[in-house]
């Protein structure tokens, strides 16, 4: 802890190998030096047991949802385990009481949604029929983003499943947990806009799904002086549109520029720069 500390690192994540006296113990000491700790679930440890160990925040919108889903059978398979999860009441007495618990706890939820899509859907489905960034990718990229998905004899199981899993961030939104916006092993920039458009799809508002990418990690972070909204005096960094995402979240992707603390660079000759295509005019 001592050394992370000292190398500038302002928060833990926690994988899903480590063991619940090392969890308590990266907890208990992040906390002491001032840090927040987040990540997995780990193997063996329920939701609930983490976030009594000292879990701030929690990666991945599957381990709040089997948190609420009733328990699956010792001898399930993976996709019966998978279906049990998908079925999940979420105005059950028992969930909501959940999710109350999260909201007293202020537990910070990163759902990365687009990733769960990448996971979750069909293998006949192509990835660019929900993530057209994924035609821009170099070629190194394409084959590992495109090969994914769920079998077409479990598909069934796994758009309910994600369906579910986007029902779940909407009623985390309503019940107050703050939702900060992260995508893992995705599509390099363009899976970001995925998520805030899944968060809309989910019931947030355009502005709540930029504000879970801007103002809101800021918050969470303890750095909104500095970041998270245009203000004067804060760090100028943000990208121009050219179209409203208020208007429709999907105009997320309408990037001309990007500003980086107070420095514009075209958003085209940027995606070049590391081997993306990227048509634009500008």
């Amino acid at each position: 802890m001592r050394e992370y500390k000292n190398a500038g690192f302002q928060q833990m994540k926690i994988y899903s190998s480590v063991k619940l006296p090392e969890l308590k113990a990266v907890c208990e000491a992040a906390h002491a030096a001032g840090m927040t700790v987040t990540g997995h679930i780990p193997t063996g440890i329920t939701l609930f047991e983490a976030i009594e160990a000292g879990m701030d925040q929690v990666n991945h919108i599957r381990y709040p949802l089997a948190a609420l889903a009733p328990p699956p059978r010792a001898d399930a398979t993976r996709l019966e385990r998978l279906d049990t999860y998908a079925s999940a009441d979420l105005s059950s007495p028992d969930a909501q009481e959940k999710l109350q618990r999260l909201k007293q706890r202020d537990i910070v939820i990163d759902p990365t949604l687009a990733l769960m899509e990448m996971t979750y859907h069909s293998a006949e489905q192509p990835v660019s029929t929900f993530e057209p960034g994924v035609l821009k990718v170099p070629r190194e990229l394409a084959q590992p983003l495109t090969s994914g998905g769920m079998p077409p004899n479990e598909a069934p199981v796994g758009r309910r499943l994600f369906e579910k899993m986007v029902a779940l961030v909407g009623a985390l939104q309503t019940a107050g947990i703050r939702i900060v916006a992260g995508t893992d092993q995705a599509v390099p920039g363009h899976s970001l806009h995925r998520e805030l458009e899944l968060y809309v799809q989910a019931g947030f508002t355009p502005m709540e799904a930029i504000q879970a990418a801007t103002l809101v990690p800021a918050q969470v972070m303890g750095v909104e002086k500095e970041v998270g909204t245009i203000e004067v005096n804060k760090r100028a960094d943000l990208i121009l549109l050219d179209a409203n995402p208020l208007d429709d979240i999907h105009n997320i992707r309408t990037i001309r520029c990007v500003g980086a603390n107070g420095v514009l660079y075209p958003a085209a000759k940027l995606w070049e720069s590391v081997g993306f295509k990227h048509e634009s005019p500008y």
